[in-house]
């Protein structure tokens, strides 16, 4: 199972897949959506993909500002990333799905004109092996790194003091970025203890911060990255990195680089690691797609610790979760022998392939959307 589609279509459900690249397409799929109210029970797209159309002049409209189909938008990160388009997007029943559980309460701050239900739902993870090819391919990677480093620096930089930001809000997000080094926490709770430190708690202040979100998030996610893997190098791990521009960093020298990779190829790639290692991309209470995928493809998931993962996995059973403290010595006690064990490795991986079967697929999540547009909507 390769896509949300393929887990609608695993519960029964009859799905239309509309490319948004051909012009004939679309105009088929919303002609049917606009014209019958009752042809499609609901729609979901990426982001707001699907949500903003053009006409033949090129001007935007917003088709479901005009009709009552619910339509649910898969978000790719958390609402504060500017690159995660739709929030505000008309739409007159819009399901938003959040991947860190704490970050709903934004939604009201930020966009308090708009009617919209969050609800948290991390990404599936695709299986690209089958259970057999999982557990007797050969692994000739041991620990397999994916992500991006921003090309052409070394070390996060504090940017919000090159903004022209207010000194009270830099003085804010220093203490948050301070706090956020060594605690797991979102950027956005990271900002609301401070907040609360100070006396700040109503919403005046927290809406206040909301626009300075991205400028930390930028900064926390590169940070923790650069520091999980550096913990491999410190244990004297060469990891295989997979990404763009990891040849600036000071201990790239440590590492082996691969340049980024297409998402087919990744796919195949952690098939043949022995272990998967991530942070989380700053979901501190949820979860990145790559947990799922790595453990549904055979490998063991080392990675940056979640309130989420901590309840859905086995720490120290099904998989190793860091902090910030002491991962550091975490990192070079597990890793070594997971790689050199292939029994205890294989122990590991087969505890968290059942779990990730079971509730992690995109079979899964798509059940969960169904429930939630039925909950609401009645569909």
């Amino acid at each position: 199972m390769v896509s949300l589609a393929d887990g609608f279509r695993a519960l029964g459900c009859a799905v239309t897949e509309c490319d948004l690249d051909n012009r004939a397409d679309t105009d088929a799929c919303y002609t049917r959506l606009l014209s019958d109210g009752n042809a499609i029970a609901f729609t979901v797209g990426n982001n707001d993909l699907g949500m903003v159309l053009h006409d033949e002049n090129g001007a935007p409209y917003y088709p479901y500002d005009a009709i009552d189909t619910p339509h649910v938008s898969v978000m790719l990160d958390v609402p504060y990333n500017p690159c995660v388009t739709g929030f505000d997007t008309p739409c007159r029943h819009h399901i938003a799905t959040l991947l860190d559980r704490h970050v709903a309460p934004i939604l009201p701050l930020a966009w308090p004109k708009k009617r919209m239900a969050g609800i948290f739902l991390p990404l599936g993870g695709t299986q690209a092996l089958t259970e057999d090819q999982a557990f007797s391919a050969a692994r000739p990677y041991d620990v397999v790194v994916s992500g991006v480093f921003p090309r052409g620096e070394a070390w996060p930089r504090r940017r919000w003091h090159e903004e022209g930001l207010p000194a009270a809000a830099c003085s804010i997000l220093d203490e948050a970025a301070d706090r956020l080094e060594l605690e797991p926490k979102n950027s956005w709770d990271g900002v609301l203890d401070v907040l609360a430190a100070r006396g700040f708690s109503s919403d005046v202040f927290r809406r206040r911060m909301i626009p300075y979100l991205p400028l930390m998030q930028r900064y926390i996610k590169q940070y923790r990255r650069l520091k999980a893997v550096e913990f491999l190098v410190r244990a004297g791990i060469t990891p295989d990195v997979f990404g763009d521009g990891w040849e600036g960093v000071p201990f790239a020298d440590g590492l082996r680089l691969h340049g980024p990779v297409p998402y087919e190829e990744m796919l195949a790639i952690m098939g043949k690691a022995k272990v998967v290692y991530q942070d989380n991309a700053e979901f501190a209470n949820g979860a990145h797609d790559r947990v799922f995928t790595a453990m549904l493809n055979g490998a063991v998931v080392v990675s940056e610790e979640s309130t989420y993962l901590a309840e859905a996995f086995e720490n120290g059973k099904d998989i190793v979760l860091f902090d910030w403290k002491t991962g550091a010595g975490r990192v070079a006690e597990s890793v070594p022998v997971l790689i050199a064990d292939e029994t205890l490795r294989l122990s590991f991986a087969l505890r968290a392939y059942g779990k990730a079967k079971a509730h992690h697929t995109w079979r899964n999540r798509a059940a969960r959307i169904a429930e939630a547009v039925e909950l609401l909507y009645g569909v």
